[in-house]
């Protein structure tokens, strides 16, 4: 990796933090509320915030085409390696959102 796209993974790493740290206390009523941004296309909070993550899809989208065009697709194993980790983890930090303190360590029926 090149030290801009190095610069740029943590930029972003940065402003996901940041943005989760917000999201995380909105409530359903504030999620409710009209918003003038643009984006909001004349809706709510909760609109912004959808077409934000639909924005987000679709530099995604841009990324993996240029990547392409240019024949520069990840196809070293540990690029591949750092991308399925990634993933992972990803995946398990989105299944802990919204889980009580209580819950991680409480008996399952699976358990007993």
């Amino acid at each position: 990796m090149g030290v801009q796209v190095d610069q740029l993974m943590q930029l972003l790493h940065t402003s996901m933090a940041e943005s989760l740290r917000v999201l995380a206390v909105l409530s359903e009523v504030e999620l409710d509320e009209a918003c003038e941004h643009v984006c909001a296309m004349g809706g709510v909070v909760r609109d912004l915030l959808t077409h934000n993550i639909d924005h987000e899809r679709m530099h995604v989208g841009q990324v993996y085409s240029a990547r392409y065009s240019l024949r520069k697709m990840q196809k070293n194993e540990v690029d591949r390696l750092m991308v399925e980790t990634l993933r992972a983890r990803t995946d398990l930090i989105a299944a802990l959102i919204g889980l009580p303190d209580d819950a991680l360590d409480a008996r399952t029926p699976a358990d007993e």
